[in-house]
């Protein structure tokens, strides 16, 4: 019974272990993910990334004035 309760905690013991290690691994790569994505964004500046944010409005404001004219 006492080899038994030794491997149980063993087992429970590498679980944790292993849960760990994937939960950093998982930090880590959001990590990396947002300052890929922020170093992106710098590449192409902050007025590209604004007139993206803008870009349904900018069509509208086109549509409208291709009516006009």
């Amino acid at each position: 019974m006492e080899a038994l309760s030794r491997c149980e905690e063993r087992i429970r013991t590498s679980e944790q272990c292993i849960h760990d290690t994937a939960i950093n691994f998982i930090q880590e790569i959001r990590s990396n993910e947002k300052q890929t994505v922020e170093e992106l964004h710098s590449i192409y500046g902050s007025d590209c990334m604004e007139y993206m944010d803008c870009k349904k409005d900018l069509a509208v404001q086109v549509v409208i004035h291709l009516h006009l004219t």
